[in-house]
């Protein structure tokens, strides 16, 4: 009903289609808001001009609403967007945190394991000549030198 009026008023040649506002964005698309004024002729009686001022700014407000609704729309998805962004980079912190703590802890165990036997190994390779003696059963050369 109002897109007929709209229609009818604003093509019925009383009013004045007005191109307000025109950008072109790096994405290639763009937008247009054009928007209707009705002309106010300095010549007419001062009923007909006050009714052009009055449909002039009843369609302002009904402009400034639309433009208030488009901005708060934009603002709603900027907002889940940054939030979403939010959430997966604090996801990727949490990943890589948890792999960094896996990496230098979750393998405490095996550390653990490789410590005892590097340890073994360096007392058996420090003590081979006297292993060699014990296991030749000449113990009692060992037991005089230690």
């Amino acid at each position: 009903m109002r897109t007929k009026k709209w229609f009818k008023d604003g093509f019925s040649g009383d009013a004045t289609v007005m191109l307000t506002g025109v950008s072109a964005q790096a994405s290639a698309s763009s937008f247009c808001r054009a928007t209707v004024r009705w002309p106010i002729d300095a010549t007419a009686d001062q009923d007909r001009r006050i009714e052009a001022l009055e449909k002039n700014i009843g369609k302002m407000d009904e402009d400034i609403g639309a433009i208030s609704r488009e901005l708060d729309q934009q603002s709603a998805v900027a907002r889940e967007r940054a939030a979403n962004e939010e959430q997966m980079r604090a996801q990727a912190v949490a990943e890589v945190r948890r792999e960094l703590i896996e990496a230098s802890v979750g393998n405490f165990p095996v550390l653990v394991f490789g410590a005892v036997w590097l340890a073994v190994g360096v007392v058996l390779s420090t003590w081979a000549p006297e292993i060699a003696k014990i296991a030749a059963g000449n113990w009692r050369s060992v037991l005089s030198v230690i």
